[in-house]
Formats: C-alpha cells, sequence, structure tokens
C-alpha cells in the first residue's frame, strides 16, 4: 500500500526525478521504490527509450489505468467527502463511432467540462473488439447501435430514423423514395464493421432485397463529398444530414418505408454502475439525450441490433 503514491507518480511523470520531487522523496528512495515495485509486478514498468524519460511497459500502462480509476475513489472513502464533479478527477474512456463524434460528443464536451474542470474525456474509434475492450476494462463506456454481449449495462439514448442524401443535380426530383426507386440507382455505404451487414442492407435483405454499392467509406463527411455531380445515394441517420446542410451541395430525401428505425445505446460494465464518477457521466448524456423518453431498463437494446451481434459471433 505505501508504494501505490509512489507508483502513480512513476507511471504519469515517467522519470524518476521528477516523480521524487512530485511525492518529496529522495532520487535514491524513489530509485528504491522502482526497484521494489519491479519485483512486486514481476515487470519492468518503465522502460529507457534512450533518453532520459522512460516508456511505460504493457503491464505498466494497464496499471495506469487502473490507479486512474482506483486513487480518486479511495481518497473519497479515506476522507468521507461526497462525489463533487467540480473536485472530481480522472479520465473517462469513451469509444464512439464516427455517428457519436458528429451527434453526441458536440452537445456534451461543453456541459462535461464546465460541470467537471478536472476530468478528461478520452475518445477512440468504434472497432470491432470494442465491446472486448469494455469488458477487459480497457474502455469505460462505449456508443453504439449493436447490442454488446453479456454481462455489459445498456441503455437507449433516442431512437433514430434514416434520409437519404443526393447530389443537387440528381436525376431523381421527389421528396421521398419508394423502395423501387431508391433500389433503381447506386449507394454509398457507410461500413463501419467488415464482418457485419449494415443497419441499412440488414432489413433489406429481410425482405429478400438488395441495393447496389458504388463506393464504400468509413466516414460520413467522405460520403457526403464524394456525392457532387453523381446519381448516388448516402443513406444516413437523420441527426447527421443537418451538419451538412448549406455546405455541400446536395439534397435531402425521405428513406423508403421499409428502412426501418433504430436504437443507439450507450453500454458499460457493471463494475462501473455504482461509481460516482461514471454515474455522474451518464446523468450528463441521459439529460442531453433522452428526448423525453423514459429511461429504457439496462440490457434493453433494439432487436435487430442483438440478432446482428448473435450472428456475427456465431460467424466468429
Amino acid at each position: 500500500m505505501n508504494l501505490i503514491v509512489p507508483l502513480h507518480a512513476l507511471l504519469e511523470e515517467r522519470s524518476v526525478t521528477r516523480a521524487a520531487k512530485r511525492v518529496n522523496l529522495s532520487q535514491p528512495a524513489m530509485s528504491h521504490a522502482l526497484d521494489r515495485l519491479r519485483d512486486t509486478f514481476s515487470d519492468d514498468l518503465l522502460i529507457r527509450d534512450g533518453h532520459r524519460d522512460y516508456l511505460l511497459t504493457a503491464r505498466g500502462k494497464q496499471l495506469l489505468q487502473e490507479l486512474e480509476w482506483m486513487l480518486p475513489r479511495l481518497e473519497r472513502f479515506l476522507t468521507g467527502q461526497a462525489f463533487s464533479p467540480r473536485d472530481a478527477t480522472g479520465r473517462i474512456r469513451v469509444v464512439m463511432t464516427d455517428y457519436a463524434t458528429a451527434v453526441i460528443l458536440p452537445r456534451i464536451v461543453g456541459p462535461a467540462s464546465l460541470a467537471a474542470p478536472g476530468v478528461q474525456i478520452h475518445v477512440s474509434a468504434w472497432q470491432e473488439y470494442s465491446y472486448a475492450d469494455l469488458l477487459a476494462g480497457r474502455v469505460d463506456l462505449v456508443f453504439s447501435a449493436l447490442a454488446p454481449p453479456h454481462p455489459i449495462y445498456t441503455e437507449v439514448l433516442f431512437q433514430e430514423h434514416f434520409v437519404c442524401l443526393v447530389a443537387e443535380n440528381h436525376p431523381y426530383k421527389g421528396r421521398a423514395f419508394s423502395l423501387s426507386q431508391y433500389l433503381q440507382y447506386r449507394h454509398v455505404m457507410i461500413e463501419m464493421d467488415p464482418n457485419q451487414q449494415t443497419l441499412v442492407d440488414r432489413p433489406l435483405a429481410e425482405i429478400g432485397k438488395r441495393r447496389e454499392i458504388g463506393l464504400i467509406v468509413p466516414y460520413f463527411l467522405a460520403g457526403v463529398m464524394a456525392l457532387r455531380d453523381t446519381e448516388l445515394i448516402l443513406t444516413v441517420p437523420s441527426r447527421v444530414a443537418p451538419q451538412f446542410l448549406g455546405r455541400y451541395p446536395f439534397r435531402q430525401v425521405k428513406a423508403p418505408a421499409e428502412i426501418p428505425r433504430f436504437q443507439y445505446l450507450m453500454a458499460w460494465h457493471p463494475r462501473l454502475e455504482n461509481e460516482d464518477l461514471y454515474q455522474w457521466f451518464r446523468d450528463v448524456l441521459r439529460k442531453h439525450f433522452h428526448d423525453g423518453m423514459p429511461v429504457a431498463p439496462k440490457r434493453t437494446a433494439a432487436p435487430s441490433s442483438a440478432h446482428s451481434f448473435r450472428k456475427r459471433r456465431r460467424r466468429s
């Protein structure tokens, strides 16, 4: 226990000299502490990179993440202090899709930063292994339309539907696509995960239909910019489209009724269910995104999303 504070200082500072100064130890005492920590964890923790400072080993990085979560909690436990966002420190590790960075992130960064100036929000991109990272404790919160595996908790933030974007000079001049009209043209597909169907293609496949894909891109912005002077159709969630209005030469057309609405989720591990910092952050999200809807029960997710995840698990 006496080595926890020196360990945290060493891992954050990556310098014996700076870590010693930070916790009021002599440099020889801090070097001795580092030797003891290496022996305790059977790992170098910090290794030379050819310069003055050290690099963290994989075990060192893992310990630093755990300490950032544990130390504020331990301090409140010892002092009996109630949680206050204003005084909170730490890092919240969030996974977001391209959609979430465009729709969710801009609305929460301001309020969260004002309420908790000492808290860092670290956003990483959605990957097919993001739920595995959540289970392993490598991230704290995941935003997705895909239902996660047990025992991850989920909550529906809002309902969403699709709209279509086409170039201003697109030959189709109507305000809404029927399914047959929609399938006459080639499409831009936003590919989030190459191992599964998109939320647009899955319901089409369920009724025996398939759209012809002319372009595959990883981001909405790339898809929008590619529409100019083409007959392509880009199908996007409705909350994304207004961000491009007036900036790019396209028109918005109503999507076919056969492409249904979907639920967008936030997901977290049960170990963070009662942790003050993460409870507060989830409350910030609820305040800005429930749109007057009642809070959905945990483990509730869109049926189509859950079906997709089970199919993917079987394939793997």
